[in-house]
This record gives C-alpha cells, sequence and structure tokens, in this order.
C-alpha cells in the first residue's frame, strides 16, 4: 500500500509539473504574439536608431504609427520600410515610409514645456522628389551616402533605416545618412494631399520641464 501511495504521489508531481510546462509555454507564445507588426516594426527600428525614442514614448503616438504600419504593411509578402530622421536646427521630424504614402511626425513644443507632436498622412511624392525614391528603393548609397552610426548637429540632416520583413519576419536592417539635397526636394508640393491625423480630445501631453 505504502508502494502504490508513493507511486500515486510521483505520477501526481510528473502531472503537475508537465502541465506547469505547458501553461509556461502557451504563456511565453502568447507574449510573442501580443505585439502586432507595426509595435514589432517600431521596435527593430529603435533597436538601431535608440535615439529617436522620444518620438514613441506618447502611447497615442505609438499606437498611430503602429496602426499605420498595420495599415500598409502585408507580412505575408517581403515588406521594406523605411525610417527618416530630419533634424535640424528649425526641425526635428520622423518619417515612417512602408510604401508610396507616408507618415510623418513633426515635434512641437507649446508653451510651459509641453513637446507635442503634429501626426500626418500624404503621399511619398507630395514631400520628397520621384530621384529619391528611387535612390532608397535602390539603396544607392554610393549616392545617397556612405552608411555611419551618427548624426551630426550642424545644418539640416537625414538619418535613414531600412528595415527588410520576410514573411512577417525581420530580414535585414541598414542605415545611412545624408545632408540635405536639392534633388531630394519635391518639386511642387500639395498642402491638400495631407491628411492630419488628430490626437485624442482633450489630451494631456506631459510636460519635459
Amino acid at each position: 500500500m505504502h508502494i502504490l501511495m508513493t507511486n500515486m504521489k510521483a505520477r501526481l508531481i510528473i502531472f503537475l509539473l508537465i502541465a506547469l510546462c505547458i501553461t509556461k509555454l502557451a504563456s511565453q507564445e502568447q507574449s510573442a504574439t501580443s505585439i502586432d507588426f507595426g509595435g514589432r516594426v517600431i521596435q527593430d527600428y529603435l533597436f538601431r536608431a535608440p535615439y529617436t525614442r522620444f518620438f514613441f514614448e506618447d502611447l497615442d503616438t505609438h499606437q498611430m504609427a503602429a496602426g499605420f504600419l498595420n495599415s500598409y504593411a502585408d507580412s505575408i509578402t517581403t515588406d521594406t520600410i523605411f525610417f527618416i530622421r530630419q533634424t535640424g536646427v528649425w526641425c526635428n521630424t520622423l518619417k515612417v515610409i512602408p510604401g508610396d504614402t507616408l507618415f510623418g511626425l513633426d515635434l512641437r513644443w507649446r508653451e510651459g514645456g509641453y513637446r507635442t507632436y503634429e501626426a500626418y498622412k500624404t503621399p511619398f511624392l507630395n514631400l520628397f522628389s520621384k530621384t529619391y525614391w528611387e535612390d532608397l528603393c535602390q539603396w544607392d548609397t554610393a549616392h545617397i551616402s556612405k552608411p555611419i552610426d551618427y548624426i551630426v548637429n550642424d545644418g539640416i540632416n537625414f538619418f535613414v533605416v531600412r528595415l527588410i520583413y520576410h514573411s512577417g519576419q525581420l530580414f535585414s536592417v541598414d542605415s545611412c545618412f545624408h545632408e540635405i539635397k536639392l534633388e531630394y526636394d519635391v518639386e511642387w508640393y500639395h498642402p491638400e494631399k495631407v491628411i492630419y491625423i488628430p490626437y485624442p480630445k482633450d489630451k494631456q501631453w506631459p510636460k519635459m520641464w
């Protein structure tokens, strides 16, 4: 009888350990899939360019960018996504381009030290030229620039990160830097093609200082 009870206890312990292991694996799988494609793209970008993290510290801004990526990215096929950071004395912007449509974030400062953003969508060719589009798609860094990992702080400059996905998984990451180029400027800008994305009404922005 004692041997039978011992065997039953051993079997019960083994069963509980198996159940615990299955539960843990299921939890890990759920956690891995809980972040949507757009959220993963943003994380992959920030791993390459952490100094732009402040663009996504605001939850609403993060969700808007991720939603844009989800609506334009097709994770079944190969996706090429560009993040373009533009900095200068009077500008601090981020542009996300998963296709021919661009999602833009312009940094704005409100009185009292509040950092806010202006979010919008517009065709890529409404802000940049076809020459720039072709250089990006071909990743012609010999013409765009030589790839480097830092940004200078004088004048207007662009830091470009290219992420390529295949079947929803990150395939490669590249980056390059270039100063302002006249041949990359759009010839005609059409303000009516800009769709501004409103933030929630009465949104409370965090105070920076």
